[in-house]
């Protein structure tokens, strides 16, 4: 059965959630979990900043996407914003120019949750729990994921207290990207049965794995993964009534550790950075088929 406080919260959260109606000629792209620190060595972010901050500029940002940021964008339960701020100011630079020239759009996660509880300024004319797109009558769901776990926002101080003042000091990370996992979590799970009861397809992040529905054995959620993963970075974009989740990787790092390369994978310009795509479908079947479909793994 489905846990009624597990529900009530995700449908307030849904509730709540803005809708944004776009045509369907705009290209959007959907980055969660970047975990940005200090830039010390416990500061998850700086594995992939430059690849992330190239392929926000170079690629995303001179393509015309609209960006939309889905939760954990900042790690403030480790960190102090200002230090984050001082030390990423050329990033949060980069969201701001998505929003003067395409357009942005920022969700918190239970890690950069202190922007809606301390008020603190984001950059942004406002950070949303959740939003609704509408793409010329297709619509998707989105939220960090955090809401499928109740307890997470109940004891978000006593959380922050413990990564501060433990694992911070201790020098334990934040998990990494998982590419090869096949077991659906019971987060994963609590969030696709409410996909199905509302009948619409569901973006999260929080769990650090890109997922795509039935693909991955879990129908109606998808999963833009990270921007921490040892093997790079995945996102989510949409483009021409497609839907894709991609990854990014660093050739020579690649190389270096012997992991596969995607042939098919595309050069971006005269860089060592590569972009692949994991999973593409039209959105007109990934609506379709991933709610149809009521085999959860």
């Amino acid at each position: 059965m489905f846990n009624t406080t597990v529900f009530r919260n995700l449908d307030e959260t849904y509730r709540r959630a803005p809708v944004l109606n776009f045509s369907g000629k705009e290209r959007i792209v959907i980055f969660s979990d970047l975990h940005m620190g200090d830039g010390g060595s416990t500061d998850d972010f700086r594995l992939n900043s430059d690849l992330f901050k190239h392929v926000l500029e170079r690629y995303y940002l001179e393509r015309g996407f609209k960006l939309i940021l889905n939760g954990d964008v900042e790690e403030l339960q480790r960190f102090l914003y200002t230090n984050i701020r001082e030390r990423w100011n050329d990033v949060h630079s980069l969201f701001q120019r998505f929003q003067e020239d395409t357009g942005a759009y920022r969700i918190w996660g239970n890690h950069d949750l202190d922007l809606s509880w301390a008020h603190i300024g984001s950059g942004f004319h406002r950070v949303y729990d959740s939003l609704k797109l509408d793409i010329s009558g297709r619509q998707l769901f989105i939220l960090h994921g955090h809401q499928g776990s109740p307890l997470l926002e109940r004891f978000h101080h006593f959380n922050r207290f413990v990564l501060r003042n433990v694992a911070e000091p201790l020098g334990i990370r934040n998990f990494k990207l998982e590419f090869d996992t096949k077991e659906i979590t019971a987060l994963e799970r609590r969030i696709a049965h409410f996909a199905r009861k509302i009948g619409m397809v569901t973006v999260m992040g929080h769990t650090h794995r890109p997922l795509f529905g039935v693909r991955s054995m879990i129908p109606g959620l998808f999963n833009s993964g990270c921007a921490i993963g040892d093997r790079g970075i995945t996102s989510i974009e949409i483009e021409e009534g497609r839907m894709s989740v991609v990854h990014w990787f660093d050739r020579v790092s690649y190389l270096k550790k012997l992991w596969n390369i995607d042939p098919d994978s595309q050069r971006i310009g005269r860089t060592d950075y590569h972009r692949s795509i994991l999973f593409t479908g039209r959105l007109d079947d990934i609506i379709g088929s991933n709610l149809l479909s009521s085999h959860l793994g």
